[in-house]
Order: C-alpha cells, then structure tokens, then sequence
C-alpha cells in the first residue's frame, strides 16, 4: 500500500479536511513498532538474599500493685495481679516465600498487658510468627542483655 500526500486544496472537499485522512494517520511521527510492556511496581522487585534484621520480643506487663478492701476487713491482704507475658518472635521457614525482600529490617513483638486488681492477670501477647525461606542461616550478632 502506497501512501500519496497531496496538498490541502485538492484533498479538501465537502467538509472534510486531510488532517482526518488516512495518509495523515499512517505517515505520524511515531514510530510503529510494538510497545515494551511496562511491569508493575510490585513485579519489578530484585531478589534479596541477605539481610540484616533486629528482632525485639515483647516485655511483659507489670503487675498490679494493690491491697484487699472489704466491708469491714480492716487490714486485707494483697490482692493485686501478675502482669502478661510478652510475646516471642518466632522465624519459621515457608515454602511459599522465596526471598527476603518483604521483611522488616525491625521486628518488634507486642508487650503484655498490666496486671489488675482483685488477683486479675493480664493477658499474655500472642507470639509473632516471621515466614522466611527455607536453608535460612540465623545468626547471632549482638545481645543486649541486662545483667
């Protein structure tokens, strides 16, 4: 198919002009090759393999300070609860999860709750659970341990 670009004047006729006729279409400035397919975000991810990461477990809930009063019982005893324990951060290997590019570089476990009057205990955190992927080395670095 050959295209042919004639001048305005002879190409215009009856309202029609040549900038809607197919040789304006065809002969763009834009190239026509095949658009590259752009990827998502989310896709474009590279493969992570090492990483350093500081995990933090939970401290537990302090107790509650507090003494027995009652309708004439002068002198109660303590009464007051033992606070929750905090929770562990677990790492658990996973099939499913194939690089460690979604893990947090801090991973902190929740704290438990404060204990409550009349012998109440407070709630203990729930553990958190880290997937990784399976063959992960764990090493210890660092403790910051309270002597």
């Amino acid at each position: 198919m050959m295209v042919v670009c004639v001048p305005r004047s002879v190409c215009c006729t009856a309202r029609r002009c040549c900038s809607s006729s197919l040789a304006t279409r065809t002969l763009s400035k834009r190239p026509l090759l095949p658009q590259k397919r752009h990827t998502d975000e989310g896709d474009a991810v590279s493969f992570v393999d090492f990483k350093r990461v500081t995990c933090k477990a939970g401290n537990g809930g302090n107790g509650m300070v507090s003494f027995f009063r009652g309708f004439r019982v002068p002198y109660g005893g303590p009464d007051g609860g033992d606070g929750g324990h905090g929770a562990h951060v677990i790492l658990q290997a996973d099939e499913s999860v194939k690089d460690l590019s979604r893990l947090n570089s801090v991973i902190t476990a929740k704290n438990g709750e404060y204990g409550k009057p009349k012998s109440c205990h407070g709630k203990s955190a729930k553990h958190l659970i880290v997937k990784v992927p399976l063959g992960t080395v764990v090493k210890q670095i660092n403790t910051n341990t309270d002597k």
